[in-house]
């Protein structure tokens, strides 16, 4: 019989999940109400699914590990860096919908602006 571990590591290579990256990157899921409630709920296997913009999810809870605010100036630079990284990201979403409102494109459908001023 496998281990735990061994069974868990199996899943998350299988996983379709495009928010596993996220979730391993992090440890965690994001800040929520879901977060909230898989916080309330006692170690082991929650008996509901967790629902996200994903998709549904079954969430075993293994071990908490209680966290700690962190001073501003150690989160400071990581904080900047996503900042300009969704700055960066929604400009090249903005210039790729631009472009392809001015092309001619056959054989996939993209969502595009003929306006410069995207929100």
């Amino acid at each position: 019989m496998k281990s735990k571990k061994a069974a868990t590591r199996g899943v998350w290579r299988r996983s379709g999940c495009v928010s596993k990256r996220q979730l391993r990157a992090s440890s965690g899921i994001g800040p929520s109400t879901r977060t909230r409630s898989v916080s309330a709920s006692p170690t082991g296997l929650l008996r509901e699914l967790i629902k996200t913009r994903y998709g549904f999810h079954i969430v075993a809870i293994d071990q908490r590990i209680p966290g700690t605010a962190l001073p501003f100036e150690l989160v400071r630079d990581g904080i900047a860096e996503r900042l300009r990284s969704a700055v960066e990201e929604k400009a090249l979403r903005q210039y790729v919908s631009m472009l392809a409102g001015q092309a001619t494109i056959e054989g996939a459908d993209l969502a595009g602006s003929q306006s410069p001023l995207i929100q």
